[in-house]
């Protein structure tokens, strides 16, 4: 499926109080998920949450903060960890891709090809870039809608938090790392527990409690060879325990039930950065993979599925042009509880430049797909940005998108069959 999309958009900044520090002092925000580094200001549809935002916002979860970014829209199902997803300016889920430290971890087995964001704990990111409108031309397939990355925290020194409230809800991390210039290496570990409320109305009485257990852990690290050369990778693991409500009979309205849905996750990054031919190069595998089971009264369900990509990516700049190019090879595998399985692969180039003359900002993307089995497409964007002086920004983008279809589409339209029950 192809699409295009057009987008107009005009910025002001009001007023500021006389002892704010002015706009042309203002710290500039920094967008990389851009495949090169660009002002956020100047990059239609781009958004950044900092960790401080993220403390201060108080977010456990990553649906908590998301649902607070225009353009954007968070459904659930149930209460503490029920599946949350993002639709991006009316896009379904499956058209969102979700990256962790550069990883995408979008669920190849999903019937959509979704993220659930459910029991995504926010212990350990450091940052959140959202870029609405089509950006297959920097990501490819799953980009058609927007792109959600996320970056995890470099810990210096120790951390350790305890929270504990009512529902019988306690939440603790650790941290623990060391960095500096040529070297850093930090390790953490977070727990959530809540006994839960019920999704369904209490009214009707429905008072069983839908509880969550969560726990998140990883790393991450870097070295420096020297100038021109590093190596930096991380790693993250999830896993999720929660109580959901279902539809029983005879009714079939929403009601207490012994629903429960386990979920196990992981995904990690490894790069090697190194200066050559006056460009800055970077070689990166990522994996992630996902087990994902539903019990649901002798109607349960199971999925899971990975994935791996191999990127090159080479950065230059010349005449006052920004621009990076590169290959990348992902593969895809998916096992559906119908007995159904399937492999699917894409391989893909692309290019984006970007021209900076003072107050006007240039961007454009190319990229090619070729997908192992159901063709390939070409896709494109255009963005400029114009600055107006006064805090006005005129900012215009023009791109197009593509989606191939996910493991599940691929075997059938929608595979279904019973799991056993749990342990």
């Amino acid at each position: 499926m192809l699409l295009s999309t057009a987008a107009v958009a005009a910025a002001a900044f009001a007023a500021a109080p006389a002892w704010a520090q002015p706009a042309d002092q203002l710290e500039e925000v920094i967008v990389t998920a851009t495949r090169l580094p660009a002002v956020a200001a100047d990059t239609p549809g781009a958004r950044v949450i900092d960790a401080e935002t993220i403390e201060q916002r108080g977010a456990v979860f990553a649906a908590d903060i998301l649902a607070d970014v225009p353009g954007l829209s968070v459904t659930r199902t149930g209460a503490f960890g029920g599946v949350a997803q993002v639709r991006m300016r009316g896009a379904n889920p499956g058209k969102t891709l979700v990256l962790v430290d550069g990883a995408p971890v979008n669920d190849p087995a999903d019937i959509n090809g979704a993220y659930d964001f459910g029991a995504f704990e926010l212990a350990d990111i450091d940052r959140i870039e959202v870029l609405s409108g089509p950006q297959s031309s920097l990501w490819g397939s799953d980009a058609i809608g927007g792109v959600i990355a996320f970056t995890t925290r470099e810990v210096d020194g120790l951390r350790a938090e305890l929270e504990a409230g009512s529902l019988a809800t306690a939440r603790g991390r650790l941290s623990v790392g060391t960095a500096n210039d040529a070297y850093a290496v930090s390790a953490y570990v977070s727990q959530f527990e809540t006994d839960g409320v019920s999704a369904a109305d209490e009214a009707d009485g429905n008072s069983e409690r839908d509880g969550l257990r969560s726990t998140t852990a990883g790393g991450k690290a870097r070295y420096a060879f020297s100038d021109t050369v590093s190596v930096d990778g991380s790693i993250r693991w999830a896993k999720a325990h929660v109580d959901i409500d279902g539809y029983p009979a005879p009714t079939y309205a929403l009601g207490d039930t012994d629903d429960v849905q386990d979920s196990e996750q992981w995904s990690g990054v490894a790069r090697l950065s190194a200066r050559a031919l006056g460009l800055s190069h970077q070689f990166s595998v990522s994996a992630s993979d996902i087990d994902r089971t539903s019990y649901s009264g002798g109607f349960g369900s199971t999925f899971s599925g990975d994935r791996q990509v191999y990127r090159w990516q080479a950065d230059g700049e010349t005449s006052g042009v920004a621009y990076a190019f590169g290959a990348e090879r992902e593969e895809a595998s998916g096992a559906l509880s119908s007995g159904e399985a399937r492999d699917l692969a894409t391989t893909s180039v692309f290019g984006v430049a970007q021209y900076d003359a003072g107050p006007l900002n240039l961007t454009g993307g190319l990229r090619y797909d070729d997908t192992d089995d159901f063709g390939a497409e070409t896709t494109g964007r255009l963005s400029a940005a114009y600055d107006l002086a006064g805090g006005f920004t005129l900012s215009a983008a023009y791109g197009t998108g593509f989606k191939a279809p996910t493991v599940s589409q691929a075997v059938c339209d929608y595979c279904y069959a019973p799991c056993p029950g749990p342990n």
